[in-house]
């Protein structure tokens, strides 16, 4: 069963969260969501699709996020991180004095082997960052991510971004992730993967294979639309 969002104890679950966190120095509100969430499960996608964006204080200065995602062990190059940030906010016309695209970045390869290393708290420092904020619109994960990801019970359903048509193309192309309504039978279409886009082959580097999906709060659909849009239309530039 998903996270109710809407559900008065979890938003005062996350409220009280936050209350814990304000007084804190970075290191220590790190070391709270280590301890507090360890015991039920590995702390990296939880809070990256349980907490993330159900907080609202504005994260950055007052200014206003068009569009915002995070990569969960995945490299991009430079261009690549431009061409979703700098050249997106010039193609959609921003306001650097009152907008912003935002694209985090947050390593939990090493849980694979069930460590927590030291050099994993600047990650961890964005989570934070995030969980004080507010907006998370998707996400893009590795093939290690992917998997924990499908085991949380806190998705967005897919059903709800494509088209019925859209679904059946690309599940027949064997590229949709699947995660089970707990007591049903419903499949629930929960992330596609997008390895196969000249943009990811030339600028993501991912454990195997690499994945959208969208967060699981209220994400603007319409902007997660144009980011996963725009890379499959990213063409490599002429040499």
């Amino acid at each position: 069963m998903a996270i109710n969002y809407k559900d008065p104890s979890f938003l005062d679950g996350c409220k009280k969260l936050l209350a814990d966190l304000k007084p804190m120095t970075w290191r220590q509100r790190v070391d709270h969501i280590w301890s507090y969430y360890k015991p039920h499960m590995v702390v990296g996608l939880v809070i990256l699709v349980a907490i993330i964006g159900v907080i609202s204080m504005a994260f950055s200065a007052g200014k206003e996020t068009l569009v915002s995602g995070i990569m969960v062990n995945i490299s991009i190059t430079p261009e690549g991180r431009n061409y979703l940030e700098r050249d997106y906010f010039e193609d959609l016309g921003g306001n650097k004095g009152s907008q912003e695209i935002s694209l985090f970045s947050a390593d939990f390869s090493s849980l694979e082997n069930g460590t927590y290393q030291e050099d994993q708290y600047s990650a961890s420092q964005v989570l934070v960052g995030l969980v004080t904020g507010a907006k998370l619109d998707y996400m893009l994960l590795d093939q290690f991510a992917m998997e924990f990801y499908i085991r949380q019970d806190v998705y967005f359903d897919l059903r709800d971004f494509f088209t019925e048509q859209e679904l059946a193309d690309l599940d027949a192309a064997k590229r949709v992730i699947y995660a089970m309504e707990e007591g049903t039978t419903d499949r629930v279409p929960i992330a596609v993967d997008i390895s196969n886009a000249e943009f990811v082959k030339e600028n993501i580097s991912a454990e195997e294979k690499t994945f959208f999906a969208i967060s699981g709060n209220t994400p603007d659909l319409k902007m997660c639309r144009d980011v996963y849009e725009r890379i499959y239309k990213w063409q490599k530039p002429a040499q």
